[in-house]
């Protein structure tokens, strides 16, 4: 899931909806750029997915799911 490569500001600006967008056209989802149910669980279906050295990533929400912490 390399989508977004800029620094991670907390704010959910332009390179994010970019991002979010690429996500959902690589995982055959609505590419709207709005990261609703549908796009939410595939990315924590990917990111809590065993990784290829047994850790795994979990995804998890702030307050207000402006970011991902």
């Amino acid at each position: 899931m390399k989508f977004y490569n800029s620094k991670i500001d907390g704010v959910a600006g332009g390179q994010t909806e970019v991002a979010i967008r690429q996500f959902q056209k690589a995982n055959d989802l609505i590419a709207d750029g709005i990261c609703g149910k549908k796009t939410w669980e595939e990315l924590i279906r990917q990111a809590t997915a065993t990784t290829e050295t047994n850790e795994t990533i979990t995804l998890k929400l702030d307050k207000k799911a402006a970011k991902v912490l």
